[in-house]
């Protein structure tokens, strides 16, 4: 009854704030001189603006682009690195680069569950010419810096928007680097940050309003402007009232005066509809609220990285020597406020992407259940031996995996596969994290979903090894993974499990 009652009043009591702000960002980069912009990535290379200039003794302009050089993940596990010629709804054209690529290579799309746009600088070269080559990019941990001066929205079905809050007309808008004004839908929304490193906190049954002071206020936000409006689940007189303390306080835990805390006291008996319950905080000392958890809607379309920060869903992605990246929002929410395709805004060219959000599943998405000490090993705990990184920071969510030898990580698959007769990869690499003694060995055994053990040998000579574990049906939904000392002792034996993850090839689910 609680959980009904509950979506009733949200849905009673939430407001719609849809206003289309007619922003068009179209910036002209190319014809300003910019033939590449890296943020957050290292150095990505974009090609959205087409330079043009004359050869000697040519009759006619040579038309120059930055080309790209992209990693290709097909269903196997397998990486294949090139300059990206061309791209469409039925295939990748990679031109030389990568290993023992003599020729262009095409790919059908259909068999491509990701991409990673590489950090080593691609190069300019002339539109048809198939001469240049590209060193192969770099493979490894697909960590990212995050803008840390904007803030974060975080929509339910999985798109994250660095940007700023404000109100625009009096209706609250989040304002983004190339999407532009959009309205701030509640129930579209699963947390905001004011900035990216403020800390949310997400309960299954109401929202949550996390202060600059340190203060956290529950309940169901009615609306959301200037003011947070806040209908709590906490009598009024129970509740913290440091809501007025000073934002910008070194000392943010000071008790306010006894004037602030009548004044929050008034504001909150002026506003209640029922007595005592309706909370109002200014906007500018809140640091980050978290939405109430609510059913998500499956979204159509890829999951794009983009250069500063996004992650959203397209369609229509493309790619080609004269217009450079391009796609166009798949949520009815963000296509109204920008139905234009993105190849007039270098910020929003991809730095990697998933094409079926539906079949790729990062290991670090997987629930670390249990961790343990081989049988004949000793460690004093396990504690902190196993480290997940946060997902967010990871191009694909592909968080890299720490583990301290001697251990045993156990992850669970999600229970959506469970028992399917799926076809699958488990993929990834194996580093010995450094610094590491010279005569370090260890040895990685890894056990996934039934299938038959595989074993893994790093030392001096070998600090890395890719892998790709074949899986014929979803036997179990364990992946189990041993770091072993290989006999010579375990001082060293540290080791990141990148990239790591399972692809769908068949029967996905639906």
């Amino acid at each position: 009854m609680r959980n009904m009652s509950h979506g009733h009043f949200r849905n009673q009591r939430r407001q719609d704030f849809s206003v289309l702000v007619g922003r068009k960002i179209v910036r002209s980069l190319g014809a300003l001189g910019i033939g590449m912009m890296g943020l957050g990535v290292g150095v990505i290379v974009s090609a959205t603006a087409a330079q043009t200039s004359t050869s000697p003794g040519s009759a006619e302009p040579a038309v120059s682009v930055v080309v790209p050089t992209v990693e290709l993940l097909d269903y196997t596990g397998r990486w294949v690195t090139g300059s990206l010629r061309s791209l469409d709804a039925k295939q990748w054209t990679l031109g030389q680069g990568g290993i023992d690529l003599k020729d262009d290579v095409v790919i059908a799309t259909d068999s491509v569950a990701a991409f990673v746009v590489s950090r080593a600088a691609s190069k300019t070269e002339d539109v048809g010419r198939k001469s240049a080559t590209t060193s192969p990019a770099p493979i490894g941990s697909l960590s990212r810096s995050t803008p840390l001066s904007l803030g974060v929205l975080d929509s339910l079905d999985g798109q994250r928007l660095p940007g700023t809050f404000r109100v625009l007309n009096g209706q609250a808008v989040w304002d983004h680097r190339w999407i532009g004004a959009i309205p701030v839908k509640v129930d579209r929304i699963a947390s905001l940050r004011m900035l990216a490193d403020r800390a949310v906190v997400r309960r299954g049954d109401e929202d949550t309003v996390s202060l600059l002071n340190g203060d956290v206020v529950r309940g169901f936000v009615d609306s959301l402007t200037d003011d947070v409006v806040l209908s709590t689940t906490e009598d009024v007189d129970t509740l913290d009232t440091n809501v007025s303390g000073n934002a910008n306080s070194e000392q943010p835990n000071t008790p306010p005066s006894g004037a602030e805390i009548e004044k929050d006291r008034s504001e909150a008996s002026q506003l209640a509809g029922v007595a005592g319950k309706l909370r109002r905080i200014p906007i500018e000392r809140v640091a980050s609220i978290g939405f109430a958890e609510l059913p998500v809607a499956e979204r159509e379309g890829a999951d794009v990285w983009t250069i500063d920060g996004s992650i959203v869903g397209a369609s229509k992605l493309q790619f080609n020597g004269s217009a450079g990246w391009s796609f166009a929002l798949a949520s009815d929410w963000l296509a109204s406020v920008r139905p234009a395709p993105t190849a007039d805004n270098l910020a929003a060219d991809p730095t990697a992407g998933v094409l079926d959000r539906a079949r790729v599943l990062p290991l670090a998405s997987c629930t670390l259940q249990r961790v343990s000490v081989p049988e004949g090993s000793f460690r004093y705990d396990v504690a902190n031996i196993v480290r997940v990184g946060v997902p967010e920071r990871f191009l694909l969510g592909s968080a890299d995996v720490s583990i301290d030898g001697p251990a045993v990580a156990e992850f669970e698959i999600p229970i959506e596969y469970a028992g399917q007769a799926i076809t699958a990869a488990f993929c990834g690499e194996i580093s010995l994290v450094e610094p590491t003694p010279l005569d370090t060995k260890v040895v990685v055994l890894m056990e996934v979903a039934g299938e038959p053990e595989k074993s893994f040998t790093l030392d001096a000579s070998v600090k890395r090894v890719s892998f790709a574990i074949a899986i014929t049906s979803m036997k179990s939904r364990a992946i189990r993974i041993w770091v072993d000392d290989a006999g010579n002792g375990s001082i060293g034996d540290r080791v990141s499990i990148e990239r790591g993850l399972i692809l769908i090839s068949g029967n996905a689910r639906k």
